[in-house]
C-alpha cells in the first residue's frame, strides 16, 4: 500500500514539472498614437488640404507628392491630373488600379463624397494587399486629385491599427481639401 501510494505521488509531482505550452490569444502590439493636429497645406498646386503634424510633405514633381508618415513606414502616394474633358477616363483608371488587387482582394467598401465644389469617392480595400485605401476627389470642371496609402513593409494583422489610425487622417484629407 505504501508502495502505491509513493508511486501515485512520484506520478503527480514529475507531472508538474513538464513544460506546456498554452496558446497565446490573437493580438495586435499596442501603439502609442500621436495627437491628431492638423497643419494646412502651403504647397504650389490648384488644391489645398490639412495634413497631419507627423506626417511630411515629400515632393516629386510638379504637383505629384508623397505625404509620408515616417513613425508607421507608410506614405499617401498624391496624384494631381488637370483635366481636359476626361474625367470619366481618370475616374476608371483608379478603378482599374483597384482591380489588380482582385487576387488577394476580399471587399471594396466605396464611401462617396459630394459636396457643391468637389466630388470623389474613398476606397477601403481588405485583404492582404499593400496599398488598402485608394481615393479620389475632383471638382469635374479642371482638377483630378488621386491618392493611395502605402505600406513601406510586409502587410499583415500587426498593421492593421496603423492602417485604421491612418485612414483618419485620409478622411480628413479628403474633407480638408479645396480646389483653388
Amino acid at each position: 500500500m505504501k508502495n502505491n501510494i509513493l508511486f501515485v505521488f512520484l506520478i503527480i509531482i514529475s507531472g508538474c514539472n513538464t513544460n506546456v505550452e498554452t496558446p497565446k490569444t490573437k493580438g495586435y502590439p499596442k501603439y502609442t498614437f500621436p495627437q491628431k493636429i492638423y497643419n494646412k497645406t502651403e504647397i504650389t498646386c490648384p488644391f489645398s488640404f490639412e495634413y497631419p503634424n507627423y506626417s511630411i510633405i515629400e515632393k516629386l514633381n510638379k504637383c505629384n507628392f508623397n505625404l509620408v508618415f515616417p513613425e508607421f513606414n507608410a506614405k499617401i502616394y498624391f496624384t494631381y491630373i488637370e483635366l481636359e474633358n476626361n474625367l470619366q477616363t481618370h475616374i476608371n483608371q483608379t478603378k482599374d488600379y483597384i482591380k489588380t488587387h482582385q487576387i488577394k482582394l476580399e471587399n471594396v467598401l466605396e464611401k462617396e463624397y459630394e459636396e457643391a465644389d468637389k466630388t470623389g469617392v474613398l476606397f477601403l480595400l481588405k485583404g492582404s494587399i499593400a496599398t488598402s485605401r485608394h481615393f479620389f476627389l475632383t471638382d469635374k470642371k479642371k482638377h483630378f486629385v488621386r491618392g493611395a496609402l502605402y505600406f513601406e513593409e510586409e502587410v499583415n494583422d500587426s498593421i492593421k491599427p496603423i492602417e485604421s489610425f491612418l485612414t483618419y487622417d485620409i478622411i480628413k484629407i479628403i474633407e480638408s481639401l479645396n480646389f483653388n
